[in-house]
């Protein structure tokens, strides 16, 4: 068993994941957290695992890309070229300035922060279609993203993974920020489950807030949900937790995203509760 997957055997205080990156942005980053700039980033990311300790710590693929492009106008342009649906990622993920700066990143926080586990955050393909244009284009695509264009999505980022084969992560997970996929999508995602499987990481899948009963095709590890399912699950914390004396449903993982504007002194009582 991996150390990842070992979270959901160890007994004792639950594991807390936890997405600090919007709080501390606020808090110590003075509402721009360095996502280009690696040295600064890691020594804002030590400061943020001060503050909040998780066993994770996460890198947000679709933050950096965000960052780059809007620096790099020259590389969105190129985006823009041609309007095919998913040409936009394609050159994306192709960019060489992307993957050298992640690698750069993920490699930096393994050896700066070795204990925690870490964990490369992807869209999932057709949600990555979909922010690729918005980036090149500037407007929400017309359309979702065919079942064509996800195939393609997951050979590309498939590719992409494989600059990462020797950078120290622990685990890879995709996001579907509107609905789970059916077993048929889940079945276009293979070419980059193999990746992932293939370099020993644990793949998750976080789909959004009320999906209940989520079933995952092989190659899936674990989820991140609102509540329990099949598989390992890392329970969702409800923003609502951190304003109210609301207690957490048990759970061997606990997943949460601390919201931005807390006061630091509210934030530790909370993580008190979250940790018991």
């Amino acid at each position: 068993m991996s150390r990842f997957m070992a979270m959901w055997e160890a007994t004792g205080a639950p594991r807390l994941w936890l997405e600090g990156s919007d709080y501390a942005e606020q808090l110590l980053a003075g509402g721009h957290a360095p996502w280009l700039d690696v040295a600064a980033g890691i020594a804002w990311q030590r400061k943020m695992q001060e503050l909040l300790p998780s066993d994770v710590l996460t890198i947000d693929v679709a933050r950096i890309a965000t960052a780059l492009c809007a620096a790099q106008p020259a590389l969105a342009r190129a985006m823009a070229e041609k309007q095919r649906g998913g040409y936009a990622l394609k050159t994306l993920l192709a960019d060489e300035a992307l993957r050298q700066h992640l690698t750069e990143w993920i490699v930096a926080l393994r050896a700066a922060l070795p204990q925690p586990m870490l964990c490369l955050k992807l869209l999932a393909p057709g949600a990555a279609v979909a922010q690729a244009w918005q980036l090149a284009h500037g407007t929400a695509a017309v359309t979702e993203a065919d079942e064509d264009q996800i195939d393609a999505a997951a050979l590309y980022q498939a590719d992409f993974l494989r600059t990462f084969s020797a950078a120290g992560l622990d685990a890879l997970l995709l996001v579907e920020p509107v609905a789970g996929p059916g077993a048929e999508i889940q079945a276009l995602y293979q070419s980059l489950l193999n990746v992932a499987t293939g370099y020993q990481w644990c793949v998750g899948l976080e789909v959004p807030g009320g999906q209940d009963g989520v079933s995952l095709t092989e190659g899936f590890s674990f989820v991140i949900a609102d509540a329990q399912q099949t598989l390992p699950t890392a329970v969702r914390v409800a923003d609502v937790f951190w304003q109210t004396d609301v207690v957490p449903v048990a759970a061997a993982v606990r997943y949460a995203r601390v919201p931005p504007g807390l006061q630091p002194e509210r934030v530790l009582q909370r993580l008190q509760v979250l940790r018991g």
